[in-house]
C-alpha cells in the first residue's frame, strides 16, 4: 500500500471510528431498551426519566423548583430500588456494548497494521518496556502534581463522570462496566489516535 492509499485509508477509518464513538451509544441504546422493557414491564417514560436521574445523580442543577437533580434522584431511585440496580446494569451494558462496533471496524480494516505493530514492540521488547514503565512513571507524577495544584487553588472532589462511574461500579454490570472502563477504552482510543491520527501526520 502506498503512503498516499494508506493516509486516505486512515483518514476514512478515523472519520468512521470518531463517529462511532460519538453516536455508538445512540444506536445499541434501542437495542437494549427493548429487552428491558420487555423484562421488568417498564414504561419508556419510566426509563427516560431513570437515565436522567442517573446521569445527574450528582448534579446540584434545578430538577424542578424545589428539588435539585440530585434529591430527586435520590428520592425516585430509593423508591425504586429495583429499578435502580436495573438502569445501572443497563447503562453498563450501554457502555460495553457501544465499543463492540469499533472494535469490529479494527479487526477488520486494521488487523494486519496491529500485528505489525507487536511484532515490532517485540523485536526490542526490553527497550520498549522501559519506555512503557518511563511513560506510566511520568502520568502517576502528573496526577500527584495536578492534584497538588488543585489542593492550592480549592478545587476538590470529583468530576461527574468519575462519580458515576464508581456508583455504576456498584451494580450488577460492574463486569461490562471494568472490561469497558480498564480494557476496551484504552485499547481502541490508544489505537484511534495513536495509529490513525498519527498515521495520516506521517
Amino acid at each position: 500500500m502506498t503512503v498516499d492509499n494508506r493516509r486516505v485509508k486512515y483518514i476514512v477509518l478515523l472519520v468512521v471510528c470518531l463517529l462511532i464513538m460519538m453516536f455508538g451509544s445512540v444506536l445499541v441504546m434501542p437495542i437494549l431498551l427493548r429487552p428491558l422493557m420487555l423484562m421488568n414491564g417498564y414504561s419508556r417514560e419510566t426509563i427516560a426519566t431513570a437515565l436522567g436521574a442517573l446521569q445527574n445523580y450528582f448534579s446540584d442543577k434545578p430538577y424542578n423548583e424545589t428539588q435539585t437533580w440530585h434529591e430527586f434522584a435520590v428520592e425516585f431511585f430509593g423508591a425504586n430500588s429495583e429499578l435502580f440496580a436495573n438502569i445501572k446494569t443497563f447503562f453498563c451494558a450501554i457502555q460495553f456494548f457501544s465499543y463492540i462496533p469499533l472494535l469490529i471496524v479494527i479487526i477488520i480494516f486494521l488487523r494486519k497494521e496491529c500485528v505489525e505493530d507487536f511484532i515490532s514492540f517485540k523485536k526490542n521488547i526490553k527497550k520498549n518496556l522501559l519506555w512503557v514503565l518511563i511513560g506510566i512513571g511520568f502520568m502517576y507524577a502528573s496526577i500527584i502534581i495536578i492534584n497538588v495544584i488543585y489542593n492550592i487553588i480549592g478545587i476538590t472532589g470529583e468530576s461527574n463522570n468519575e462519580s458515576i462511574i464508581g456508583l455504576l461500579l456498584d451494580s450488577p454490570g460492574v463486569v461490562l462496566m471494568v472490561i469497558s472502563v480498564v480494557l476496551l477504552a484504552p485499547i481502541t482510543e490508544e489505537i484511534i489516535f495513536r495509529k490513525l491520527l498519527f498515521g495520516t501526520a506521517e
